[in-house]
């Protein structure tokens, strides 16, 4: 069996590293990917969580190209290949953490090849360095691995250093495209909490025993993340609309977790420490759920448009958009057909019918685009149901 040991410190695991696994798996029949602790280095993530950004892509990439039965259109023939060996056999990718030279890791399990990905001449004449210094242990080891660079060119503009940027300003919604799904909500979850524990007197414990109950909903910190990222674009652009009261952030975080005005004693204690007024709060809580109304007052109305669902107005991958949407309701044990079928119902009618937002400012910037991907997602529906 042909082995390849891809390390680095995917820190986060991003689409960039995910195409090149993709390209190893035409070449090998098995890849490690490790995941290397390197002291000298300060990673945003914690090893735990760059283990599971590497598993949770490799499982979105056979999840996401199985929803789509192998449409060309979605992906291409590389990492359709890749998802159909992966699918046929898991233990084709194996995820490890290591420790020291990754020269040494994979002579110690036996790989064929140490793979290095690279992006640009710059990276190769680097990486020509390596090379050489890797056939220079190898030799002095009594040991064969060869070094091989296989290319990420055509998406060299993805980097883990410009995710975790866009991350720290905020802008959740573009760091969502250069990441799977499952990876941008990890990634979300870890970034809230320097915002809330910095805006709030919310303690770590307090946030973890938000993320307990928000582990339970699916991708609940993405939707919290890019509801926060226009909340705060919002801000910018209607100076006018004095929205800066931090209790919408609250609202935005909390608004999934208080029905009717019910919390357990603990997110009462968490609330009632950073809001004056409780009543009001549950209100705004409330008024995310309720059916769209002309009579709603102007933050509540913002809110709502905010909240609507991010995957409507963002210019992302409708196709992805759609399997996240397809997770949600699998995971709510709907029939995947039923789901289509009501999904095409409700794409027709808003690509049709200007009544998605219910404020001027979405409206106007947001209607095209929604409506644009309204009439996409139908038309992969369509084919899908069709299939």
């Amino acid at each position: 069996m042909k082995k390849a040991f891809f390390p680095g410190s995917f820190d986060p695991f991003n689409l960039a590293h995910l195409s090149i696994v993709c390209e190893i798996l035409k070449e090998y029949d098995q890849v490690i990917i490790g995941v290397g602790n390197d002291l000298t280095k300060f990673h945003k993530f914690s090893m735990d969580e760059r283990l599971e950004m590497v598993k949770k892509s490799i499982e979105d990439l056979v999840s996401i190209v199985s929803f789509y039965r192998a449409q060309a259109n979605v992906f291409s023939a590389t990492m359709r290949s890749a998802a159909r060996k992966i699918k046929e056999n898991p233990d084709c990718v194996k995820v490890v953490s290591y420790y020291g030279a990754a020269i040494d890791f994979a002579l110690v399990n036996d790989a064929d090849a140490l793979i290095i990905g690279v992006k640009n001449i710059l990276d190769q004449r680097e990486e020509h360095y390596k090379c050489n210094l890797n056939r220079k242990i190898c030799e002095l080891r009594g040991k064969s691995c060869s070094t091989v660079c296989v290319s990420a060119s055509m998406i060299s503009h993805i980097s883990s250093s410009t995710i975790r940027l866009l991350m720290e300003a905020g802008e959740y919604i573009i760091a969502k495209d250069y990441v799977t799904p499952s990876v941008h909500n990890i990634m979300c979850k870890v970034y809230l909490r320097d915002v809330y524990c910095k805006i709030y007197p919310i303690s770590g414990s307090d946030y973890d025993a938000l993320c307990e109950k928000f582990d339970k909903m699916y991708q609940r910190f993405s939707k919290i993340a890019c509801s926060l990222n226009m909340l705060n674009i919002y801000r910018i652009y209607n100076p006018n609309h004095d929205m800066s009261s931090k209790v919408f952030d609250l609202v935005v975080l909390f608004n999934s977790l208080v029905i009717e005005g019910k919390f357990d004693e603990r997110m009462y204690e968490i609330v009632k420490a950073n809001v004056t007024d409780i009543d009001d709060f549950v209100a705004l809580c409330n008024a995310m759920r309720v059916p769209a109304s002309d009579k709603l007052s102007k933050d509540t109305a913002v809110l709502r448009d905010i909240c609507l669902n991010p995957f409507v107005y963002n210019k992302g991958n409708a196709s992805i958009d759609l399997w996240e949407k397809r997770e949600q309701n699998r995971l709510a044990e709907v029939d995947e057909e039923i789901f289509l079928l009501n999904f095409l119902k409700f794409c027709d009618r808003y690509s049709a019918d200007n009544q998605l937002f219910r404020t001027d400012y979405f409206r106007e910037r947001y209607y095209s685009t929604a409506s644009d991907k309204m009439k996409q997602m139908a038309c992969v529906i369509r084919t899908l149901l069709d299939k």
